[in-house]
């Protein structure tokens, strides 16, 4: 992985600037550019990146080290083994046909473990709900948002268990493309994601 240092060297290059020139452009010392290089000096201050970001014409955070984060151990992926299954349509579907409205109310009966972090009893349950919302949306697309907000939840719950593979495929859990995500749009107060309670 590429530090600090070495992403400014490697744009400043590509650029034809000199270390002074960079600084000059930045407003910033040669002296710091020539320790950032080196790798000599790791800290530095996001205002001062940015103004070496704006003179070399990159956005600031191409210029940032990247942290990578760790994948899922060998045991957590067995653990989840059965939801990935159902999640790739690997095992058969249920039985019995399911219904929207019982498919909401296991989801919304299911919410105080989300929040919870309960990941093991999310794991016995989550199978299940996959298993009957692709069966319901088979049978009744108005269920598809039913089932987006089951696919999001388990985007959610792959990504806090580091199952990284299985949440950043192209087009998203079910292969289907992605629509724009609008930052904030549409996340009801109570945190249910969207799916409302049966009172």
């Amino acid at each position: 992985m590429a530090t600090i240092g070495e992403r400014i060297r490697g744009v400043r290059k590509r650029r034809g600037l000199t270390q002074q020139g960079l600084a000059d452009l930045a407003g910033v010392s040669a002296s710091l550019i020539r320790k950032l290089e080196q790798d000599a000096r790791r800290d530095v201050r996001l205002e001062t990146l940015r103004k070496i970001a704006v003179a070399l014409r990159v956005p600031t955070t191409s210029l940032m080290t990247r942290l990578e984060a760790e994948p899922a151990d060998g045991e957590t992926r067995l653990a989840w083994a059965w939801v990935r299954r159902a999640l790739h349509g690997l095992d058969a579907s249920p039985a019995e046909a399911p219904t929207r409205t019982g498919l909401e109310d296991v989801l919304v009966a299911s919410m105080p473990l989300w929040r919870k972090d309960r990941y093991a009893q999310i794991a016995t349950v989550l199978p299940a709900m996959l298993y009957e919302a692709d069966a319901l949306v088979a049978t009744d697309r108005s269920a598809r948002p039913l089932r987006g907000k089951l696919l999001h939840l388990v985007g959610w719950l792959m990504t806090q268990t580091r199952q990284f593979d299985d949440v950043g495929r192209p087009g998203g859990l079910d292969g289907r493309p992605v629509p724009p995500v609008v930052v904030g749009a549409d996340i009801p107060a109570d945190r249910t994601m969207g799916v409302r309670s049966r009172r």
